[in-house]
């Protein structure tokens, strides 16, 4: 039998047969510790505000839903009512020149609409045409279809304005370099207030953790998911005054595609149980369940 010359080595000297199965131990260990470092790090940084010649179309949507609950003194449930709540907002936003005059953009409504689970009407901004100037602080906004705008209007959507370039420099509330799956990161209650809108008047926002799930392919296309949670208390809803703030809870899954960041989507959901005495604490009580459902996309 001719035996191979390394296992006749090894058969006859233990040492060189010990020093070469190390050399195999630390080549494999070596390896395993190459594999763990080569992670792949991704930079996640959806666009808020397109650049020049690009139009991104946009849809908002909030879905409110729950229960108004009265009881009386002694627990007994006096009545039982629901709550429904619809918001939707279609448009497409182009920024037209970038330069040291300032941004100029346009934003073009498609239906914008109100209602319940009964009907639904259109909103002020159904189908209109709007001019953007924003250069440093200053921001102008005027109509680009003819049509004029009253002060609240104009102020209202320069507060729009001014809320969506806060939005883009805090990057969505996700973390501004780069992240491996798995990496979480902490998201200060001074930038939730700009990413998050608040279902009541909050008074109170625990800081988020935020974490990134996944990174997927679809349609060939690198996809980022996150998601973020926190809790927000609420002490009122409207004319809604609760006894003590109630908790809301907010999560939020994101979704960004990596090599096209105009491309993302966010849905976030709110639940909060508030309890008030309208008429004084030996009147009856009213419950306030609520869920809110608010989804965010944009497309270019």
């Amino acid at each position: 039998m001719i035996v191979p010359a390394k296992q006749d080595q090894c058969g006859t000297d233990t040492l060189v047969c010990a020093g070469y199965s190390r050399i195999l131990l630390a080549a494999a260990l070596l390896g395993l510790a190459s594999s763990a470092f080569a992670v792949d790090t991704v930079r996640i940084a959806p666009i808020i505000n397109p650049p020049v010649g690009t139009a991104v179309h946009g849809a908002a949507e909030l879905q409110i839903s729950g229960t108004s609950i009265v009881r009386a003194v002694d627990g007994k449930e006096l009545s039982n009512k629901r709550i429904s709540q619809m918001d939707r907002e279609e448009y497409t936003d182009t920024t037209l020149t970038r330069d040291a005059a300032g941004v100029h953009s346009r934003r073009v409504y498609g239906r914008v609409l109100h209602g319940d689970e009964n009907a639904s009407e259109f909103g002020a901004m159904n189908g209109r045409t709007l001019q953007f100037v924003v250069k440093g602080k200053n921001i102008d906004v005027t109509s680009g279809d003819g049509k004029p705008l009253d002060d609240d209007e104009r102020m209202g959507l320069v507060e729009l304005a001014q809320r969506s370039l806060r939005v883009e420099a805090t990057n969505l509330c996700i973390a501004n370099y780069p992240l491996v799956v798995g990496a979480s990161w902490t998201v200060p209650a001074s930038q939730l207030a700009d990413c998050y809108d608040s279902l009541g008047h909050g008074v109170k926002t625990i800081p988020a953790r935020a974490t990134l799930r996944t990174i997927e392919q679809r349609a060939g296309h690198p996809v980022a998911i996150i998601e973020l949670s926190f809790v927000r208390s609420v002490d009122r809803i409207g004319a809604l005054v609760f006894d003590t703030p109630a908790d809301a809870a907010v999560t939020s899954t994101i979704e960004v595609t990596l090599d096209i960041p105009a491309r993302w989507s966010r849905v976030t959901v709110t639940t909060l149980t508030g309890i008030t005495h309208p008429k004084g604490p030996d009147a009856p009580s009213l419950t306030t369940e609520v869920r809110a459902r608010e989804m965010l996309t944009s497309e270019p």
